[in-house]
């Protein structure tokens, strides 16, 4: 043989015995039975410690443990009441506004009433002790309704709503079809709609609108009662088929004046 070579003897083949391998290493890996695990040393100790059966349970059976009552958490922002700390708050009645009955209160009626005829661009004011009834009445020079202006705001003065809140009244003239330079009191010849501004942010006001000429003879015909809620806006007047108003037919030929009356309920909150 070429050197280097390795011959083996066949005196130590046939001296080898035949290797004869366990069941256990012939089969695969995954086919091999699995022992069984010992515990581990670092298991907890309550696997270890045997589980006692609840009463009634047939021996043997895996024992439960008892589930708490499911805690619905509410939304971050909402509040939850307890009936016994938290009464049921309920909306407070707003009686029935009865113009009959605040025109026949001699209480405000005889207010305005007096021999001095009251003077132009003037607020009175006045609060009835029977029916609680607030009456304001702004007097207005006659000379607005001959004028090119647009609007004519009266002196301010407090509404009762919950606090004293500054308000004013807000004449306008109406607009006349087919204008041109829009409205004014000379061109709606002396007709107009009344509004109630108010430096509120919120609060509500239950009230009614008429016109006269400053004395008791002159027919009064209150209009409403309108409730408005000054979070939604800061002026309202009358619905769109009432706001209109003769102005001219109120001007007193005496004092050359006409005079806007507003009564408000005793009830208007804050």
């Amino acid at each position: 043989s070429p050197p280097g070579s390795f011959q083996a003897s066949p005196v130590l083949v046939a001296a080898l015995p035949p290797l004869v391998l366990p069941p256990s290493m012939l089969l695969p890996p995954w086919a091999a039975p699995a022992a069984s695990a010992a515990p581990a040393p670092w298991a907890p100790s309550w696997q270890s410690r045997p589980q006692r059966s609840q009463p009634g349970s047939p021996p043997g059976s895996t024992p439960q443990r008892p589930q708490r009552a499911s805690r619905k958490q509410a939304p971050k922002g909402s509040a939850q009441s307890s009936p016994a700390s938290s009464p049921q708050l309920r909306p407070k009645d707003v009686p029935e506004f009865a113009p009959a009955l605040i025109a026949a209160d001699p209480c405000i009626g005889s207010h305005f009433l007096s021999a001095v005829p009251p003077t132009a661009h003037t607020i009175s004011h006045a609060v009835s002790a029977a029916t609680g009834v607030h009456r304001v009445v702004w007097t207005v020079d006659a000379e607005k309704l001959r004028s090119q202006e647009r609007q004519a705001v009266s002196p301010s003065f407090e509404l009762p709503m919950g606090e004293s809140v500054v308000s004013r009244l807000v004449i306008f003239p109406k607009p006349a079809a087919g204008a041109r330079g829009g409205a004014s009191f000379k061109k709606s010849k002396g007709w107009g709609s009344v509004q109630l501004k108010c430096e509120a942010s919120s609060g509500f006001a239950i009230f009614q609108v008429s016109i006269g000429d400053g004395s008791g003879n002159f027919p009064k015909q209150p209009r409403g009662p309108v409730r408005h809620n000054f979070a939604d806006h800061s002026t309202c007047g009358l619905p769109k088929d009432l706001e209109q108003w003769d102005f001219g037919k109120a001007v007193s030929k005496a004092t050359q004046t006409f005079a806007v009356c507003l009564d408000i309920l005793p009830r208007s909150e804050a």
